[in-house]
């Protein structure tokens, strides 16, 4: 298990860290990065950056995924009770 880490100073960005899936090609490695919340959240989608080399997503970019902030026109933010 790894931690999603908040930063003490700084209530919108988030670190994580994930793991490899076993028998891939990125089995062993611990991949870091990092969310950052806009302040507008939950209204505004969050970012999600890698920041270690994985050979998929470039590092320190803005993952492109319809639920982030490379794609801010699919964001929709839901409520519930």
């Amino acid at each position: 298990h790894l931690p999603l880490r908040l930063l003490q100073d700084n209530l919108f960005e988030w670190h994580f860290s994930v793991r490899g899936p076993p028998d891939s090609e990125f089995d062993g490695g611990v991949y870091h990065g990092r969310i950052v919340l806009p302040p507008e959240y939950p209204m505004k989608p969050p970012s999600i950056i890698l920041l270690t080399p994985n050979g998929r997503f470039e590092v320190g970019k803005k993952i492109c995924l319809s639920i982030s902030g490379h794609h801010p026109e699919t964001w929709q933010p839901s409520w519930s009770s």
